[in-house]
């Protein structure tokens, strides 16, 4: 491995000090962050569309209420996930990708190289339906 190179890893591993939380690791203080709740039964369509392109341009996350959904169909969802990640590292392999484009991805350090610290955590997710782009 070139000095350059190693060098690069090594930075991986490192994060300066200024980023660090003066709490720790693990501080579960308050949180400024308010999530919104857009109503998806609403009758003012344009407005609850603006609603869910702000949250999630600004965001990246908003909650949705009265979406249908029943809340068992939600449980079972969770329970799920934790199936899957409870399972034995062998089998989670196996659909192992670091394609973000796949409609099925289970990836860890999704941002290994263009975050100023390593994100140890697995993320699973699909996409379902067609995505398009707003024009």
């Amino acid at each position: 491995m070139s000095a350059s190179r190693r060098k690069a890893h090594f930075e991986l591993w490192v994060i300066g000090r200024a980023a660090l939380s003066d709490q720790g690791p693990g501080h579960k203080g308050p949180s400024t962050i308010q999530i919104p709740v857009i109503d998806l039964q609403s009758t003012h369509i344009a407005s609850m569309m603006e609603m869910i392109r702000e949250a999630s341009a600004n965001l990246g996350i908003f909650q949705a209420a009265n979406h249908g959904i029943p809340v068992s169909v939600m449980d079972e969802a969770v329970q799920g996930v934790r199936r899957f990640h409870e399972q034995d590292d062998e089998v989670k392999k196996g659909f192992y990708t670091r394609d973000l484009s796949s409609t099925l991805v289970y990836i860890s350090n999704y941002d290994l190289y263009s975050s100023p610290a390593l994100n140890w955590r697995d993320i699973f997710f699909f996409i379902y339906g067609s995505v398009t782009s707003a024009a």
